[in-house]
């Protein structure tokens, strides 16, 4: 797993969106502009657990605490990671004092027995 610009933990918020963006893409959603008229409703039946990943430390003085404001999927992102059913990068903005934006690879996501997802 690869992270550009900055290096960090993500808060349990964080967590649940990635894995989010997991389940949909996997199952062929796509992600367009909502005017275009292609855009699709979410609902609590459309998500399923497929597990989760850490994304690296902080580094240059910030990390993901207090960040949240702006995340999205980007299918063409990371062309040449390992064909592992989750093509793509999340861009994602750290912390709320700096904003610097990341481009993470995606790993394949790991379900651990009794292991708490805040943990």
């Amino acid at each position: 797993m690869t992270c550009k610009y900055l290096k960090a933990t993500p808060p349990l918020f964080l967590f649940f969106l990635v894995a989010a963006l997991l389940v949909l893409t996997d199952h062929g959603w796509t992600f367009t502009n909502s005017t275009s008229g292609s855009a699709h409703l979410i609902f609590p039946r459309d998500l399923v657990y497929k597990g989760a990943f850490r994304l690296p430390g902080g580094s240059n003085g910030s990390n993901w605490e207090y960040s949240g404001y702006a995340m999205t999927y980007y299918h063409d992102g990371d062309p040449t990671g390992p064909n592992d059913r989750y093509p793509g990068s999340i861009f994602a903005i750290g912390h709320d004092h700096q904003q610097y934006v990341s481009e993470i690879s995606i790993p394949v996501p790991v379900i651990l027995k009794n292991k708490n997802p805040a943990d």
